[in-house]
């Protein structure tokens, strides 16, 4: 999916090529002004110039209205269609996504009920009904950030996300001069030293260089048990008299998710008792994971000898690219698309579209799976024959494991009813996903698409006779006829593009980014209670001081 800005007149657009369906129909409309300028040329003599016009070309523009207006109507009805399409397939991607998601919430929430949490599981209100706010303590909202220096996050934050999207993508040339004005306020910076800035900059460093690390091993990967998680730990191993250590760097990895401590607390080392996310959220989560990735991969319509491209998802990555030309030259280089020259040429020839250079220029965008995928699930999705299969396979894995583990009380003491709940959640997004599906797999339909494209032909022919016989300037009319055939001929690309919204790269759907967003999502399956939810009943003795001030 190419992502613009609303620039004034959109005249940053008119730069891009690749993807483009005005540069698309450029050569078409190239050679329609070529067919006026050979019946200019093709004239008797400048005497019998007129009496050729009317002797051999129409004498009115009724004539050739009729079909411009049938042809209009034919290409509008089709490019509503695909417009619908587009947009019919977008809907039952978030829909399957939205179900999925609901599914592994609820999975979350359930195992959170399990007895394993009896020695950490936060107080109920529930058991203390005739309790007030004025009777616990714990609960206590702080708030050491102002809203003023929150503005100036945010403002400085903004500032540098603009500058590196400027940086991806404009010209060369600009981003040089941009480098240049970098260093020169750098440079001012360091004469006129803020008092807010060192620390603000510091941070958003600090940020980059925790989701810029190399790829981590394998239990690094996966988000930390929140803080408030390791004080319970901490509470229950102080009871028991065993020593605590303070490890921060366990929290380092996914602050966002994670309720930071005073400096003053212990907290409990991740090599001591404090456990990695439950085994039983990791593979649900792992599981849902694939079942995304092997979807999405079957609605691009890949190969069906090839492997799914599936790899490793680290969580707190920065996302993929949406824009394939956002791409670096590495991944480009792997389906030979690394020179823009010959990729803007391709595309505007209509070569870039073979079931083997869009296999390969898939497999440079694998889909990230939670967990990574073993050789035994990908030997085993390769025996499924056809894409349903392999996502019917994918969606019996997920069932067939929570079934298990619910038998054995991973879901707490949560009803069978409610339970049941998960399963419908399960199969609505496998409903999303055949309606995705039949956007992917049925084109739009033949009959109509042909006689769209020999109309659009046809125009290439039917234009310059027009221009000929009614404009008398030559320039003009040439001027002209390629103006309303790149008009025509332009609806109808824009119409090709968006018929098949998983697979027309680079305006189809960004697959790749709804998976990554999609692992983030699951990934705060392992986040536990709210960081707010543990509170103590406030003593006898606090109430009376509180009482005689």
């Amino acid at each position: 999916m190419i992502v613009y800005e609303q620039d004034l007149f959109g005249l940053k657009n008119l730069t891009r090529v690749h993807g483009s369906a005005v540069y698309r129909v450029v050569l078409p409309a190239s050679v329609s002004s070529a067919i006026l300028l050979i019946f200019h040329s093709l004239q008797i003599d400048n005497d019998q110039t007129q009496k050729a016009r009317e002797d051999l070309i129409v004498q009115h523009p009724y004539v050739i209205g009729a079909f411009v207006g049938f042809f209009s109507f034919l290409l509008t009805f089709r490019l509503n269609f695909a417009y619908q399409r587009y947009w019919e397939g977008a809907t039952a991607i978030h829909q399957m996504l939205s179900k999925w998601t609901d599914f592994g919430m609820n999975v979350a929430a359930f195992h959170y009920q399990s007895d394993v949490y009896d020695d950490i599981q936060p107080p109920s209100f529930g058991s203390h009904p005739n309790l007030r706010a004025k009777d616990i303590v714990g609960r206590e909202r702080d708030f050491e950030t102002t809203y003023e220096e929150c503005v100036e996050k945010v403002e400085l934050c903004l500032e540098e996300m603009q500058q590196e999207s400027i940086a991806n993508t404009s010209p060369a040339w600009w981003r040089g001069g941009l480098r240049r004005r970098r260093h020169k306020d750098h440079a001012d910076s360091t004469r006129q030293p803020s008092t807010t800035t060192p620390h603000r900059l510091k941070s958003i460093n600090a940020n980059k260089e925790t989701s810029s690390n190399s790829a981590p091993n394998r239990l690094d990967s996966y988000i930390p048990i929140p803080q408030r998680f390791q004080e319970q730990f901490g509470i229950n191993l102080r009871r028991q008299s065993t020593p605590i250590t303070t490890d921060s760097r366990a929290n380092s990895r996914r602050s966002s998710l994670v309720k930071q401590s005073k400096a003053s607390q212990n907290l409990v080392s991740r090599k001591a008792r404090v456990p990695l996310p439950s085994l039983f959220l990791q593979e649900t989560a792992h599981l849902l994971s694939l079942l995304a990735g092997v979807a999405f991969s079957t609605l691009r319509n890949d190969m069906e000898q090839a492997e799914n491209p599936l790899n490793m998802y680290y969580p707190g990555k920065p996302w993929p690219a949406m824009d394939p030309d956002c791409l670096d030259k590495d991944t480009k280089h792997l389906y030979g698309e690394d020179q823009i020259l010959w990729q803007s040429l391709y595309f505007m020839l209509g070569l870039d579209r073979s079931e083997r250079h869009r296999t390969l220029y898939n497999a440079a965008r694998p889909f990230g799976v939670l967990g990574g995928v073993s050789d035994q699930e990908i030997a085993m999705l390769q025996q499924a024959h056809g894409p349903y299969a392999k996502v019917a396979l994918c969606t019996m894995w997920t069932q067939e494991f929570i079934s298990r583990e619910y038998m054995v009380g991973s879901a707490g003491k949560v009803a069978p009813p409610i339970v049941s709940r998960l399963y419908q959640f399960l199969s609505d997004g496998v409903v999303g996903y055949n309606q995705a599906r039949k956007v992917a797999y049925i084109p739009y339909p033949f009959v109509n698409a042909q006689m769209t494209a020999f109309f659009s032909l046809s125009i290439i022919f039917i234009f310059p006779m027009l221009m000929y016989s009614y404009v008398n300037v030559l320039w003009f009319a040439c001027v002209l006829n390629f103006t309303v055939v790149t008009c025509f001929l332009g609806m109808h690309e824009v119409a090709r593009e968006l018929e098949n919204p998983m697979q027309n790269a680079p305006n189809d759907l960004p697959l790749v980014t709804y998976q990554a967003q999609f692992n983030e999502a699951l990934v705060t399956m392992y986040a536990g209670f709210h960081p707010d939810s543990w509170w103590e009943i406030r003593s006898q003795e606090s109430k009376d001081d509180n009482t005689q001030f």
